[in-house]
This record gives structure tokens, sequence and C-alpha cells, in this order.
């Protein structure tokens, strides 16, 4: 499917902003790159991540950067853990500031969250796994996932669909999802240990048909590419999201590490990415 990338370079290159929504919404989002930061060697030089083994000092400024460059909510960042779970929340003033200084008070045991709330920054950090944006303008609601395989495979995206649809009675049609920089095909080898479960997940949602869109065979048997995050798309979509109403991006953060941390690409030893998302209104 062609598509115009919806994550586009900010003059001052500090990070990606998903231009698709905030030209048209009053929401922030966007998706940090590796350049401009103050980290040093292996986490050269965005580094967001605190767990990675980088100075704590260098990690807050290279934060307190992209909130000043993105016009972000210092006071209402939120973090989660990231256990490569489904499990998602709901977060709101009274959760304001955790994960932002250290990794210890972020959120424990989540992999996603969501708010109503203009003061309330969402944030995930990424080195190749699928990021996914919700947004929901007529209940102004906002939320982030991250997506890896096993995140994928337990339904995160359907679940936060499925949260909201209960809820807040917003129903699938009434959401735009975007889909952020991630490890692509091309890069994303797989065995039989990932495949297996993952085509369990696509027959879940009556996918057999589309398997072939997630994986391709390779000559080693049992081995595969990966596209991971067709694989959310066809979820989503399975789960009520208009085709029409999801953006996807191309970008594989394997290909490029001169401008992303990629966690495959790297041999484990990198930096992470943040996407964030946050209501226009949240003070700086």
């Amino acid at each position: 499917m062609s598509q115009k990338e919806p994550f586009t370079l900010t003059l001052d290159q500090h990070y990606l902003a998903l231009s698709t929504w905030e030209n048209a919404y009053p929401v922030r989002a966007g998706f940090t790159t590796r350049l401009h930061g103050f980290s040093e060697p292996p986490f050269q030089s965005n580094n967001l991540g605190y767990h990675v083994g980088d100075k704590e000092e260098l990690v807050q400024q290279n934060r307190h950067q992209l909130c000043e460059d993105a016009q972000l909510a210092w006071n209402g960042w939120v973090s989660f853990q990231q256990v490569h779970s489904d499990k998602i929340g709901y977060v709101s003033q009274f959760d304001a500031g955790r994960g932002r200084d250290s990794l210890e008070d972020a959120i424990p045991q989540w992999d996603g969250a969501y708010t109503d709330q203009a003061g309330i920054l969402l944030t995930a950090l990424f080195a190749d796994c699928v990021p996914l944006f919700f947004y929901a303008p007529g209940a102004q609601l906002i939320g982030l996932a991250h997506a890896g395989w096993r995140g994928t495979v337990k339904g995160i995206g359907a679940t936060m669909v499925q949260r909201w649809q209960k809820e807040y009675h917003v129903q699938p049609n009434e959401i735009l999802v975007a889909i952020g920089p991630s490890i692509q095909g091309c890069c994303y080898e797989i065995s039989d240990h990932v495949a297996i479960p993952l085509v369990e997940q696509l027959e879940h949602y009556h996918l057999q048909d589309k398997v072939e869109e997630v994986l391709t065979p390779l000559s080693n048997k049992g081995q595969y590419r990966c596209h991971l995050s067709q694989a959310n798309r066809l979820i989503l979509e399975a789960v009520g999201v208009p085709s029409d109403q999801i953006v996807q991006s191309n970008d594989c953060t394997s290909c490029h590490v001169d401008r992303f941390f990629s966690y495959r690409k790297e041999g484990g030893k990198t930096g992470r990415m943040a996407a964030f998302i946050q209501l226009a209104g949240g003070q700086h």
C-alpha cells in the first residue's frame, strides 16, 4: 500500500513528528531519533532510557530537551516499565511524573496506557519493537502501546481498542491509529518459536489468508522474515479500526542505525527512542 510517511523529521532534526495528526488535531505526538543528544557511546547520543546502563543525568538532559523542543508537559511525563505484556491502564494527574526521573517509579507491569487529561504526557521506549499510537478525536482520548512480538501475539493493540469500547463507548471506527518506526521485515528474521504463536494469533482473528503479509519463509527451514508492524495493522483492522484510519511508518530502525537505535542490529547494547503523545493544552 502506497502511503505518505506519517512521521516527519522536524526542522531541528531532534525528533519525528506525527505530522499527519498534528496538522489536523489538537494533539502532539512523535518519535525521537538517536541524534542531537547528550549521551556517550554506545548510547550516542539521544538515549531516553534509564535501564540500558547510561548515566542518569544524561538521560534526564535528553528528556528535558525533548520536552522543550516538542513543547511537551515535563511535569506530566508518565512512563511504564514495559515487560512485553498486554496490560494497559488509565493514567491521570495522580500519575504525573511517574517514570520521568527514574525507572523505579515507572508504572510496573504495563506495556500501554491511555488518558483523556491534557496535562498527561504518555511515553514509551523503543529500539526495534512496534510503537502504537491511538487517538479518538470525539472523546479526546489518547493511548500509547509497546508491541514487541510477545505484545503482538497477546493482541495489545486490540486490547486498547476493546478497552475504549467498553469503558467509553468509543467504537473502533471512531479511533485513529498510527504505527511508528520499528524493525521491518527486511531485517527481522525469526524462527518457528515466534512464528507459530504469531500465526495462531492471526488465526484467532480469522486472518489465515493474511499470513503471507506477515511471514516470508526463508531458504532455511523454520526461518522467516517477519513484518511485525503489518501484523499489528491486520489485527487492528480485524477488531474494526478502518484501514484508512491507520497510518503506518515504513522506517526501519535496523536499516537506519544512523538515525535510530536498534537492539538487534547493535547486539543489544544501545539506547532507546521514545514514542510520545499528549493532548494539546498540557502545560510545559
